[in-house]
Order: structure tokens, then C-alpha cells, then sequence
């Protein structure tokens, strides 16, 4: 049975459009981005991350206030992240507060078919 990273390596393997020369700045590039996504989507403990800087780090999104890595653990991760929202529960048609890392990672992977 193969990984989820197995599987994600195959599909960005199959996508992608450009393979870049050994060592080039935008091989870097990619191998930073793949990294981050990684440690952001699938690690458990943020210890184990390579690609920021722990005691420094925030993220924010869709100008709101700036999360550090545990603030964004706390409220699901990944997906979730993205989904912070200043708009009335009303009119959410997704609500990060309502899901969990698990379940907004199933809703966003599963959100738009792949034709293989």
C-alpha cells in the first residue's frame, strides 16, 4: 500500500509542466514549497519542521490577526488556516471553527474532481 506521500509525489510528478536543472534556484523553490507543505499539511509535531523558523513564524490570511505555528495547530491546521473568516457565522459557507484538521482536509482534497 503505498504513502500519502508516495501518492502526492505521484501526482506532482504527473502534473507537473517543467522539471527544473539540479541545484537552480527554482528547484530550490519547489523543494521549499513541497517541504513547507508537508510539514504544514502532515507532520503531528512541529518540532520535526525544516522549513521555517519556529520561534518566529506566523501566517495570516485574508487580513486577519497573525497565527504562530501552535496558534494554527490549535484550530485544525492546514486547511483551516486558510479559512479564518471575519464574516457572521450566517453567512459562512464553511466554517473553520466547526472542523477539524481532518475533516477540512477531506473537504478541500475532495472539493474538486481529478480526471486521471
Amino acid at each position: 500500500m503505498a504513502s500519502s506521500s508516495d501518492t502526492v509525489n505521484k501526482l506532482f510528478e504527473q502534473g507537473r509542466t517543467k522539471i527544473w536543472p539540479p541545484g537552480s534556484l527554482e528547484e530550490k523553490v519547489q523543494n521549499l514549497v513541497k517541504t513547507w507543505e508537508i510539514e504544514m499539511f502532515h507532520k503531528l509535531s512541529s518540532c520535526n519542521y525544516k522549513s521555517v523558523k519556529l520561534d518566529t513564524y506566523t501566517t495570516n490570511i485574508n487580513g486577519m490577526k497573525p497565527l504562530t505555528i501552535e496558534e494554527k495547530r490549535r484550530i485544525g491546521g492546514g486547511y483551516n488556516n486558510f479559512m479564518q473568516t471575519s464574516l457572521p457565522e450566517e453567512l459562512r459557507g464553511y466554517d473553520p471553527t466547526q472542523e477539524t484538521a481532518d475533516t477540512s482536509h477531506v473537504a478541500f482534497t475532495t472539493a474538486f474532481c481529478r480526471i486521471l
